[in-house]
């Protein structure tokens, strides 16, 4: 074997070694296919759509499923003139793909979430011995604008023997924008009535928001654009983030909210724990970077985020500083990861 061959095939299996994983996008046929079996209609006093997002053992040969939707296609119209839930029981039918029908009753099995902050998401919970796949969540803080999303729904159409699924691909035109209810993810598809709590998907397949709200120009009244919670948001709700999580590249993007919310994180702490974190997270094992850490200003929580790298040092700093969070109000992560 000549040498120029021999480096060609020592060049050729580096690449291999350290090539990172590609995820290649499906077709928006296999997208297609995907919506439909985890997108569901839900029927009540008002028409919605939602996606299936568990599937958990239930009773003998049975399981128990749970379906994400937006808020409001359960409590539209069952919330007293003060805005609270209503205790009266509502049932509503989940319409599978397929056709097969399944009986809900609210609130028994509908769960609201984060009522304090009015998040418009919602999940009902469904039995049946039948095998439904359940939609792979993806990571909506990996969503930029530009980026192609897919929404499906069922649209109301009046009482029919079939499912029309509706299924469209657009594009993110905001991948943030502030909002109370949750609604930060703008795309330029103009969904129909009945679609509110159906997924959006990105290329892979993935949940990466609820669909549920349409962007109404404030002059024009026109809509050309519709609004999604972000997936993540939801698995915030049910499981917080840590800052150590919080930090890592694949979900701080130097957005707006993720900014604030650890601004107004660090402004909420009292100035000692700031500075004792800075000289952990500074210091390393290195004596003179001690040193310099002593000498140097408290650091700023959104460079933490920023400059994050991974390093042991910088873990035990963030898991410090977790716990003298909790020991000092544990509400401040909550109110943290609603805005982040």
């Amino acid at each position: 074997m000549n040498l120029p061959h021999k480096l060609s095939v020592i060049l050729v299996s580096l690449i291999a070694a350290i090539q990172l994983p590609i995820y290649l996008a499906w077709s928006s046929e296999e997208i297609g296919e995907n919506a439909k079996k985890i997108t569901v209609r839900i029927d009540g006093k008002t028409l919605g759509s939602g996606v299936i997002i568990k599937k958990e053992p239930g009773d003998e040969n049975s399981y128990t499923y749970s379906v994400l939707t937006a808020r409001h296609v359960i409590l539209h119209t069952d919330l007293t003139e003060n805005g609270d839930l209503m205790t009266k029981e509502v049932d509503y039918e989940i319409q599978t793909v397929g056709g097969k029908k399944y009986r809900v009753t609210c609130p028994n099995d509908c769960r609201t979430l984060d009522e304090q902050e009015n998040i418009d998401l919602a999940v009902l919970k469904f039995s049946s011995d039948q095998e439904y796949k359940v939609a792979e969540l993806g990571n909506s803080n990996e969503m930029n604008e530009g980026m192609t999303v897919y929404v499906a729904g069922y649209p109301s159409r009046g009482e029919s023997a079939d499912l029309s699924l509706i299924f469209q691909q657009g594009m993110i035109q905001t991948a943030y924008q502030p909002s109370s209810d949750g609604y930060t993810l703008k795309y330029d598809i103009s969904a129909q009535r009945g679609t509110s709590g159906g997924p959006v998907l990105d290329e892979q397949g993935r949940l990466i928001a609820i669909h549920g709200k349409a962007d109404v120009h404030p002059i024009q009244g026109a809509t050309t654009s519709n609004l999604g919670i972000p997936i993540n948001i939801y698995k915030q709700l049910v499981q917080p983030i840590t800052l150590i999580e919080a930090c890592q590249p694949g979900n701080y993007k130097g957005r707006i909210n993720q900014n604030q919310a650890l601004e107004e994180l660090q402004n909420a702490l009292p100035k000692d724990v700031i500075s004792d974190f800075t000289l952990r997270w500074r210091s390393g094992s290195d004596p003179r970077s001690l040193q310099s850490a002593i000498q140097n200003k408290p650091i700023d929580l959104k460079d933490v985020c920023k400059f994050y790298e991974g390093k042991d040092h910088q873990k035990d700093a963030l898991d410090w500083l977790q716990l003298e969070i909790d020991k000092f109000d544990q509400s401040l992560m909550d109110k943290f990861n609603r805005k982040y």
